[in-house]
């Protein structure tokens, strides 16, 4: 029971006793019928997570030149595994090429062994 609630209003409490207003998710605008979900700046929204990011907010010039360097280091690594699995890629194709050669020259080597293990065959 809370000792807090007077004059058996129900919900929580607020200042003076007075019952919180809901806050304002979701809230459908009957104009444009477009949701009223603003940024973490400027008002609630649907998402749990907070962004320090708004268009219009000047930033840290040094942040955001540590921001590039690190897409760009990121972008070279990043290259730089795609090229390693390009030639990876490269060889194997290389290898498949020369095991389709190998193949075929154990294939006419196979058949000439029939060959000639038929005519011995008949000979004798």
């Amino acid at each position: 029971m809370d000792l807090n609630n007077k004059d058996g209003e129900t919900g929580p409490p607020g200042p003076n006793n007075r019952p919180q207003e809901p806050l304002a998710r979701g809230i459908v605008d009957d104009d444009d019928g477009l949701s009223d979900f603003g940024s973490p700046k400027r008002g609630p929204t649907l998402s749990t997570s907070t962004s320090s990011f708004e268009a219009l907010d000047p930033h840290d010039p040094n942040l955001s030149h540590l921001a590039t360097l690190m897409f760009s280091h990121t972008s070279n690594y990043l290259q730089g595994e795609l090229s390693a699995v390009l030639e990876d890629y490269a060889l194997l194709e290389q290898m498949n090429k020369a095991t389709i050669t190998k193949y075929a020259d154990m294939r006419q080597i196979g058949g000439s062994v029939s060959r000639a293990l038929k005519d011995l065959n008949e000979k004798f």
